[in-house]
């Protein structure tokens, strides 16, 4: 009997947001603590985000991308 609760994954594009933000991140030499704060979000978040596991909204994307000085085409490159 199937199970009524159902696990779904992300796909491979907010693995690949959460690596961009990641690399992006650290390139600024933030730490996620201080970027969260930042952001108004907690750490746990921002790394929920990193892995892939979460996807900010369009709001939140904004922030992060104005919070870590980079273009959109460098937030979403190969993705």
């Amino acid at each position: 009997m199937p199970s009524s609760r159902r696990t779904r994954s992300l796909p491979v594009h907010a693995q690949r947001l959460g690596y961009n933000i990641t690399r992006l991140r650290k390139l600024r030499k933030r730490s996620q603590e201080s970027l969260a704060e930042e952001l108004d979000i907690t750490a746990r978040y921002l790394q929920k985000i990193e892995a892939g596991s979460n996807v900010p909204s369009l709001t939140l994307l904004v922030k992060l991308r104005k919070a870590l000085r980079a273009s959109w085409e460098r937030l979403f490159r190969e993705i």
